[in-house]
């Protein structure tokens, strides 16, 4: 079978550039980005909060 016989068969279609589709991933990507350097930061303060509690909790014994 060859790729017209495919065509007209409707077993394949044609391809384009989906600009749409490329922007809305990029977007995605962008917020996925944002939202990972966020929950880093939101873990170091928690971290810091943590050992400096830790700390306070040991100076008093």
């Amino acid at each position: 079978m060859d790729w017209e016989e495919c065509c007209s068969k409707r077993i394949v279609k044609d391809v384009s550039v989906d600009s749409e589709m490329i922007k809305s991933l990029i977007n995605s990507s962008e917020n996925k980005l944002i939202s990972s350097s966020k929950l880093e930061m939101r873990l170091t303060i928690m971290e810091k909060r943590s050992y400096q509690k830790k700390l306070k909790k040991s100076s008093r014994e």
